[in-house]
């Protein structure tokens, strides 16, 4: 989901080879995990698209991307607020414009969908914009909280979130009280993954290596796939559907641990060379790093207006198995749908007014 940090502000002058990487695979995760569920729906009962929900999905590395940029802000409320509103908010104003001329073309938008829109976005994938937009407006305050509390202060506070992040599963495990009176639950939410970012950033996590890594990379390999799966156990007579209700939330464990492990893989793995003067694959790559914002805006659009027809129209001809039929709706209708994206994208970055597009 982008910006969404689409953001060119950082800490320093040096250019972050592995962000680019980061924005990359956040897109590709987040068209990954649209392409099914807008092809077969959210009420598949399969069990291997029920556990491929569990850990695909994008978003959350996009708010870390923004928390390791922008954190501490440097800049006056005033003057910081002013400057990333700008960023998002043209872009939000013309794709709702969009989705919404979309929507009343198609029937599936009224006039009470326009009276709800400072609530509810065009379309669903907005939300993250709106999302993005309430993460700047406090980002100056959460940068002084930052400052005052100190590393130890930073720690504390993502220990916490993180065993927030275990609430999802107490209705298959203890089957206890509801999760707003759970009393971590003044943790559980996104903001943590902008906080989790400006930490990772600053204290990368010792992944990989002989005397603390691969124990740490175990144990999060173990809450994406083990802690899901014991859930599942403990339940037995819950459908999948009841089960991935819980275990999509974007702050479960099984999200947190995905999200820091993919961030910081990237981040010990991304050549450097990236990160020095120009050649022919840093240019490509920085550039489509810049695309992600305007692929995310409209890969949705993509996928409903051309994907969904086309392989439609393939599934009629071909009538393959179920489980080719999966990957092709999985990773076909994504590839489309990002690649189609990109290179709309990237002529809109070529008009003098795409900032009013796509951000830039």
């Amino acid at each position: 989901m982008t910006v969404i940090s689409m953001s060119t502000e950082k800490p320093n002058n040096r250019h972050i080879a592995y962000i680019d990487t980061l924005r990359i695979i956040a897109i590709l995760l987040v068209c990954l995990i649209h392409s099914p569920i807008l092809y077969l729906g959210t009420a598949y009962e399969h069990p291997f698209m029920a556990a491929y929900e569990t850990v695909v999905g994008g978003a959350n590395i996009f708010l870390m991307i923004s928390g390791s940029l922008l954190l501490p802000v440097k800049k006056p409320w005033r003057e910081f607020v002013s400057r990333r509103l700008h960023v998002v908010g043209w872009p939000l104003l013309f794709w709702t414009v969009v989705y919404m001329a979309v929507g009343f073309a198609t029937g599936s938008k009224t006039w009470s969908d326009v009276l709800m829109l400072p609530l509810m976005p065009a379309d669903h994938t907005l939300w993250f914009v709106y999302q993005i937009i309430m993460v700047y407006l406090t980002l100056p305050v959460a940068s002084i909280c930052i400052k005052a509390a100190g590393k130890r202060g930073v720690q504390i506070y993502l220990l916490l979130w993180a065993l927030s992040s275990l609430i999802p599963y107490q209705h298959g495990v203890i089957n206890a009280m509801a999760a707003q009176q759970h009393p971590l639950s003044f943790f559980h939410n996104c903001y943590g993954y902008v906080i989790l970012g400006y930490y990772l950033r600053h204290n990368p996590l010792p992944l990989f290596t002989l005397r603390h890594g691969w124990w740490i990379t175990l144990i999060m390999l173990f809450g994406i796939v083990g802690v899901p799966l014991f859930e599942f156990n403990m339940q037995p007579d819950l459908t999948w559907r009841d089960h991935i209700v819980a275990i999509t939330d974007h702050v479960s464990i099984n999200s947190v641990m995905m999200s820091t492990l993919v961030f910081t893989t990237v981040q010990h793995f991304c050549p450097e060379h990236y990160s020095e003067p120009e050649t022919g694959g840093a240019r490509f790559w920085r550039t489509l790093g810049k695309c992600t914002f305007g692929i995310y805006l409209m890969h949705i659009l993509m996928l409903e207006q051309l994907c969904v027809p086309l392989f439609n129209m393939i599934y009629q001809t071909l009538h393959p198995s179920f489980i080719v039929w999966i990957l092709c709706i999985t990773v076909g209708m994504a590839a489309v749908a990002f690649i189609i994206s990109a290179v709309v994208t990237r002529l809109i970055l070529l008009l003098p007014f795409s900032r009013l597009i796509v951000g830039r």
